[in-house]
Formats: structure tokens, C-alpha cells, sequence
């Protein structure tokens, strides 16, 4: 007949064995589920932004750089107020 000692080390021999072999499961699928996110999600919002708009400016424009620029009333008030 087996020892009281000998049926609690198998339950957490098997526990053990299960924890490790989860783990390594869990990797995979982590793994998996954010490759999914990025080529469902990601891409295809790149994609869709690149063919849209051009919110920093990076291609050449038309016809000129230059931006107008906003001249504000000068007085007391914006001038401690700069930013």
C-alpha cells in the first residue's frame, strides 16, 4: 500500500506537469490572438489612413510649401498667454 506521502506528491506531480504544459499553450495562443489583431485590425487601418489623408504633411503638396499664417491682435493679454 502506497504512503500518505507518495498520494500527495502525484496529484501535485500531475499539477505541475499541467502548469507547464498550460503555460506553454497560453504562449502559443498569445502569440496567435495579437498576429491575428495586427493583420485584422492594423493593417488594413494603415492601409485605409495611407489612402485617405496626409495628416504630417509628407507628401509634397501641390503648389507650395508655405502655410498662411494667423495673425492674432497684439495686445497684453496674448502676449502672457503664448502658448
Amino acid at each position: 500500500m502506497a504512503s500518505d506521502g507518495e498520494s500527495i506528491a502525484f496529484p501535485k506531480r500531475v499539477w505541475n506537469q499541467w502548469r507547464r504544459a498550460a503555460h506553454a499553450i497560453g504562449v502559443v495562443q498569445t502569440r496567435f490572438i495579437m498576429l491575428m489583431i495586427y493583420v485584422l485590425v492594423v493593417v488594413p487601418t494603415g492601409f485605409l489612413m495611407k489612402l485617405s489623408n496626409d495628416p504630417l504633411h509628407l507628401k509634397p503638396p501641390a503648389e507650395t510649401n508655405c502655410q498662411p499664417h494667423r495673425q492674432d491682435e497684439q495686445n497684453l493679454e496674448n502676449a502672457r498667454r503664448q502658448f
